[in-house]
């Protein structure tokens, strides 16, 4: 029996546990081992082979959609890291184990990115250290409005006074991070009040960057209470798009919808701007 992908699987199973927190954060070296023997059929393993929403795949990469409320990587609370399912996966899948590219933040949803050689991880890591040769899309819900339609948030990021938090200063206080946003539209939610639907693009990649940069405009990230956002049962930012080019020239683009925990913004029509952009191929940044 084979494998399928299935893209509900883990994706939907996982969307019902904890969640809090945000965005993108970049590291260094992926580390590739090579499972013993050809992949691994179903019948052949004692414990269940994760199911992972495979977005999109070819000879170098593969794309999966990571649920809100699993740790990327590292100790979890509840079970094993997000990361850890997709190695169990690859490796019964396809005969090898990835190593990790770049991580998202536990109540992130959305894109992770696996190469699936040692080339193609050295290639994306290549790109990675290239201001903006890696386009990464993010959306978000934030409270009140941006105070403009569309800004640059730019300066040094460096840990605040807690320790526990990051904050956007001048350029010469921390790492230089650059993050643009366009508003796609705002609305009044229940409980919350006024909202606004953000289209966001990381031209660096810092720790907490996404959510450092909201808040320093005035636009916290709803359920993203660290960092001054109202509670709710899911942070509202996602990986939305990864597009960059292949080492044989060959062009990626690939898109994940935010998860049905975001079904009450939806409802809203938060996110509808967005959609239409993708349906007629412009870029809504």
């Amino acid at each position: 029996m084979q494998l399928q992908v299935q893209p509900a699987g883990l994706a939907c199973v996982q969307e019902a546990v904890r969640m809090h927190l945000a965005p993108c954060l970049l590291i260094g070296i992926a580390s590739y081992r090579r499972a013993p023997g050809p992949a691994m059929d179903a019948t052949d393993i004692d414990a269940p082979v994760p199911l992972v929403n495979v977005l999109h795949q070819d000879d170098s990469f593969f794309f999966v959609a990571k649920p809100p409320g699993l740790v990327c990587t590292g100790a979890a609370d509840d079970g094993e890291s997000f990361h850890a399912l997709v190695k169990q996966y690859a490796r019964y899948r396809y005969g090898y184990q990835p190593g990790l590219l770049h991580r998202l933040d536990k109540g992130t949803s959305g894109i992770m990115t696996y190469a699936k050689s040692e080339a193609a991880a050295k290639h994306y890591l290549k790109l990675q250290a290239e201001r903006g040769a890696i386009l990464k899309e993010y959306v978000a819900v934030v409270h009140g409005r941006p105070p403009k339609i569309a800004g640059r948030i730019e300066g040094g990021i460096a840990k605040s006074g807690d320790f526990r938090t990051y904050v956007v200063r001048s350029r010469k206080s921390g790492k230089p991070v650059l993050t643009t946003y366009k508003m796609l539209r705002h609305a009044t939610a229940p409980a919350l009040g006024e909202v606004s639907s953000l289209s966001l693009r990381l031209f660096s990649g810092r720790k907490h960057q996404i959510r450092a940069s909201c808040r320093k405009i005035g636009c916290s990230i709803v359920g993203d209470v660290a960092y001054g956002g109202a509670p709710h049962h899911v942070c509202m930012l996602h990986a939305h798009r990864v597009a960059f080019r292949g080492a044989n020239g060959s062009s990626y683009d690939v898109c994940a919808p935010p998860p049905p925990s975001w079904a009450g913004m939806m409802d809203l029509g938060l996110l509808e701007p967005l959609e239409e952009a993708r349906e007629v191929g412009r870029d809504p940044l």
